[in-house]
């Protein structure tokens, strides 16, 4: 079973999300409200389907957590910065050339139209997927290389939603690096779920701000 964990994971994520989504587009009548809505609950079914899968590991890493946040927070913020630097100036050269990823336009939409609902999903339940998806999902790679490799890859390729988005890959696997690497350090999916609420959160913060 662990050999297919990262198939499972990914599988689960596709699956789920693109039943939503059908459901969605099955829909007489379609409003911003009842998409966040439908969004959010398909987030939480996700995070119920994993926290079932992972309950056995839980309880010990949110101890770990618990105990080791001051110096998660103290070792992994900086890198996280020196991350979101790189990704700011990677995308301000990315823009020069081609239009934001629908996904962030979508967002930015969400954001303005229903706030509570699009936060809610973006600093929350967002984080907590993904990071099961593509962080502890691929926990059966032992080389560190080829994890930060395949998880971050992974990540940003799923961030797309067509092959003209392709140079957004560069800033989507910085980041995911960043929380890969936070992940394959502490083993521990808190630690990396947090470092992904604190980066969704600034960037949300940025958006509004400028």
């Amino acid at each position: 079973m662990s050999k297919l964990k990262p198939l499972l994971n990914l599988t689960i994520y596709l699956f789920v999300f693109t039943f939503f989504n059908l459901i969605i587009e099955k829909l007489s009548f379609k409003t911003p409200l009842l998409i966040q809505i439908v969004g959010i609950f398909k987030y939480i079914f996700i995070a119920l389907i994993f926290i079932f899968l992972n309950k056995d590991n839980l309880k010990n890493q949110y101890l770990d957590f618990k105990n080791n946040l001051g110096k998660y927070l103290k070792k992994y913020l900086p890198i996280w910065f020196i991350g979101v630097i790189l990704m700011i100036v990677s995308n301000y050269f990315i823009t020069k050339y081609y239009t934001i990823p629908n996904n962030e336009e979508s967002l930015r939409n969400h954001i303005d139209s229903l706030p509570f609902l699009a936060i809610s999903i973006t600093c929350l339940f967002a984080p907590i997927i993904e990071e099961f998806t593509f962080r502890a999902g691929f926990n059966t790679i032992k080389n560190k290389y080829i994890f930060l490799i395949v998880s971050s890859l992974v990540f940003a390729f799923l961030h797309l939603n067509s092959f003209k988005e392709l140079p957004f890959l560069i800033s989507y696997s910085i980041i995911g690096l960043v929380f890969g690497y936070t992940y394959f350090k502490t083993k521990n999916i808190f630690a990396s779920i947090s470092i992904h609420m604190i980066h969704n959160i600034f960037t949300l913060i940025i958006y509004k701000l400028f």
